[in-house]
């Protein structure tokens, strides 16, 4: 008797698992003391660049501050005294230099005030490492003594980062101007959160 045959099942795609959480190491320094080489990373990788796809609501590209600060620190127009960066490391040779970081700079107002400003590379975006960056510049700001971070949320996604991370918006952005948001250093220092993260998929 002859056995039955059957067509061929197709195979299954083989799903790929996510890459496992990564350790990082985050570093918070006086900007003065970050070595030249690395400012120069942070000016030409991790500033905003419309190649990158940073583009204002309008779909035009987006200008870069941070890129500006950076040319007047190298050109000594302004000094950086008492600026503070804080970068992201992922603990591996695989990656080489920060993915994320924050600049904050005293600005004078009625309460010792930072102001903060944050860049995540867009790979390993959505990831909590702004959230990380938060906290620390929190952690940084309450051991210098100050009171307060504030910020100026100029797009959608990073008017919904700030509001996420607990800011007010006292003034929402538009017509070409950033908002203000605002967020008050806690009297007890933040606990640190853990320094983990899954690195993009396609890495």
């Amino acid at each position: 008797m002859a056995l039955a045959s059957f067509p061929a099942s197709p195979e299954r795609p083989r799903s790929v698992p996510p890459p496992l959480p990564v350790s990082l190491r985050l570093e918070a320094e006086p900007w003065s003391s970050l070595p030249k080489n690395l400012i120069l990373d942070l000016r030409n990788r991790l500033t905003n660049n419309e190649g990158r796809d940073d583009r204002k609501d309008d779909g035009r590209g987006a200008g870069s501050l941070f890129r500006e600060l950076i040319d007047d620190y190298n050109m000594g127009i302004i000094s950086g005294h008492e600026w503070w960066a804080i970068t992201v490391w992922p603990s591996s040779s695989f990656w080489r230099g920060p993915v994320a970081w924050m600049l904050l700079r005293p600005e004078p107002r009625y309460l010792p005030t930072l102001r903060v400003g944050t860049y995540t590379d867009p790979s390993w975006r959505n990831r909590g490492l702004g959230k990380l960056l938060n906290n620390e510049a929190m952690r940084v700001g309450h051991q210098q003594g100050y009171k307060r971070l504030v910020a100026s949320p100029w797009n959608k996604r990073s008017d919904a980062f700030f509001r996420a991370a607990g800011y007010a918006v006292l003034c929402p952005y538009g017509g070409g101007l950033s908002a203000l948001a605002e967020l008050d250093i806690p009297e007890e220092c933040p606990a640190r959160l853990p320094w983990r993260c899954r690195p993009p998929e396609n890495a």
